[in-house]
């Protein structure tokens, strides 16, 4: 499988649940939209001019119920200019810490465009720690710990990446395109 990102974060987050992947280090233009999916489309479209065959990227969303779903697919941008710590200040002046963490893999196979989604429901807490992105600040239902508290196999066990990379492994048997043996996987 090709994975497209520049993100050397999100490459071993997936590469712990798929080792086999090939990484193609291209930075695909993001537009700037509310919606992630049409963010993800996006991408496809343009690694579809670049890359010959199959191969996947993904966005990532932070949805904060304080402000109406934002900074959404815009995180990456939001997290460059505002301290962590600020968001939990923005959820603690409004009385509300919910939020959604949305991944979205936009997968092209046979020259189609597919989109498999992982979402987890979660708090703001302050943050502790020092991890990839969000993870310092996010608490997922149900759990005590922040992603940045958990190893990486416990956290792709419950979080929004490790849902939807799941959504691609289950497309990827049902479709077999690849040979992928079971030694090739790991269980998340």
């Amino acid at each position: 499988m090709k994975f497209v990102t520049a993100n050397p974060n999100k490459l071993i987050e997936f590469q712990t649940a798929i080792p086999n992947l090939e990484k193609l280090d291209i930075d695909l233009a993001e537009i700037q939209d509310k919606d992630p999916k049409k963010v993800t489309e996006h991408k496809l479209n343009e690694g579809a001019n670049l890359i010959e065959g199959d191969f996947f990227c993904e966005d990532t969303s932070l949805e904060l119920e304080s402000m109406n779903g934002y900074p959404g697919p815009f995180i990456k941008w939001f997290a460059k200019g505002l301290e962590y710590q600020h968001f939990y200040d923005i959820c603690k002046s409004k009385n509300n810490f919910n939020v959604t963490a949305r991944t979205i893999i936009g997968l092209r196979h046979n020259n189609q465009n597919h989109f498999l989604e992982g979402s987890v429901k979660g708090t703001i807490v302050p943050p502790k720690g020092e991890a990839f992105g969000f993870d310092v600040i996010f608490k997922p239902e149900g759990s005590d710990k922040r992603f940045s508290e958990m190893t990486r196999e416990e956290k792709l066990a419950v979080s929004h990446r490790g849902n939807a990379i799941r959504k691609l492994k289950d497309f990827y048997t049902e479709y077999n395109p690849y040979e992928v043996t079971k030694s090739d996987e790991k269980k998340i």
